[in-house]
C-alpha cells in the first residue's frame, strides 16, 4: 500500500499540473479571441475612416471618390448598394486565422496533457514498484531472520545440553552431527544471501561446464539425502535411462535443488516422500520435483 502522505503528494502534483495546463489553454484561447477582436475593430475603424474621407470629414477636409478611397484602404470594397464595406476575404482570413490559432493551442494543450498524464502514470508506477520492493525487502528480512534463528537456537540448545549433561557416546555423536548439519545450513543460507546480492549487482559468477546430468544429480541427491534423513524427509529419485550431456554449474544446481527441497519440507510435511524425476524431452532435459503438500 502507498502511504497516505505519498498518495496525497502525488495527487497534489497531478492536480496542480492539470490546473496549470487548463489555465494555459484557457489563457491562450482568450488571447487568440482578443487578437481576433482587435483585428476586427481595426477593420471597422478603417471602414469608418474611409467613409469620413468620402464625406470630406478627413484631416484634409476634402471629399474623395470611392475609387480614390479604396486605393488607400485595400481591405475595403464597394458593395452592390454603393456603400463601403469590409472585404469578405478579409473577414474570412480573420476567421480562418482565429480557428487556426485555436486548433494550434488545443493540439499543444492536448500534447502537454498527454505528456503530463504519462509522467503521472510513470511516477505512480515507480511509487508502486518502490512499495512492492519495500514489502519484498521486509519479507526477505523476516524470512532470513527466521531461517537464521532456527539453526542458531538448535545449536545453542544442543551445546548447552552437551555442557550441562553427561551423555553417552552415541548421543554425543548424534548431537554433534546435528550441530554440524545446522552449521552447514547456516553456511548455505549465508551463501544464498551473498549470491542474491551478487546477482542484484550483476556480479554473479557462474562456472558452467559440460557434465553428465544423471551422474551429477545422483551425487547431489546423495549429499542432500544425508541432510534430509535426520529431518524425516524421504527423497525418491528416478533418473533418465539414457545419458544426458548438459552445460551447467553443479554448485548453482545444488543450491537450487536444496532450496526446492527446503520448500518441500516446509509445505509438503515430514515423513512424506519427495519425488524427483529426470527425463529427456526432445533436446531438453526436464527435472520434475513433486512433494505431497
Amino acid at each position: 500500500m502507498i502511504s497516505k502522505r505519498a498518495l496525497w503528494a502525488f495527487l497534489s502534483v497531478g492536480a496542480l499540473s492539470l490546473a496549470e495546463l487548463t489555465w494555459w489553454i484557457t489563457f491562450q484561447m482568450r488571447q487568440s479571441t482578443e487578437l481576433s477582436n482587435q483585428r476586427l475593430h481595426y477593420l471597422q475603424a478603417q471602414l469608418e475612416l474611409a467613409n469620413h474621407h468620402i464625406q470630406g470629414l478627413g484631416h484634409d477636409g476634402q471629399t474623395h471618390s470611392i475609387e480614390e478611397t479604396l486605393k488607400d484602404f485595400p481591405e475595403l470594397e464597394q458593395d452592390p448598394s454603393g456603400q463601403l464595406s469590409i472585404r469578405a476575404e478579409a473577414l474570412t482570413d480573420l476567421q480562418t486565422l482565429h480557428h487556426k490559432r485555436l486548433r494550434m493551442f488545443l493540439s499543444e494543450g492536448l500534447a502537454f496533457l498527454a505528456a503530463v498524464l504519462l509522467g503521472l502514470f510513470l511516477i505512480f508506477q515507480t511509487l508502486k514498484r518502490e512499495v512492492h520492493l519495500r514489502a519484498q525487502q521486509a519479507n526477505f528480512l523476516s524470512a532470513v531472520t527466521h531461517e537464521l534463528k532456527s539453526p542458531l537456537a538448535s545449536i545453542r540448545l544442543l551445546t548447552e545440553t552437551l555442557e550441562l549433561r553427561t551423555l553417552s557416546e552415541d548421543k554425543q555423536k548424534h548431537y554433534l552431527q546435528s550441530i554440524h548439519q545446522d552449521v552447514e545450513r547456516l553456511e548455505q543460507l549465508i551463501s544464498n544471501i551473498l549470491n542474491v546480492a551478487q546477482g542484484e549487482a550483476g556480479k554473479t559468477l557462474m562456472k558452467p561446464s559440460v557434465m553428465e546430468l544423471n551422474q551429477a544429480l545422483e551425487q547431489i541427491f546423495a549429499a542432500l539425502q544425508r541432510e534430509l534423513s535426520p529431518r524425516q524427509l524421504r527423497l525418491e529419485v528416478a533418473l533418465c535411462p539414457e545419458p544426458l550431456q548438459v552445460l551447467g554449474d553443479a554448485e548453482a544446481l545444488t543450491t537450487v535443488l536444496r532450496n526446492v527441497l527446503d520448500n518441500a519440507l516446509k509445505y509438503g510435511g515430514a515423513q512424506k516422500p519427495i519425488l524427483a524425476t529426470l527425463k529427456a524431452t526432445d533436446d531438453l532435459a526436464c527435472l520434475e520435483i513433486r512433494d505431497q503438500g
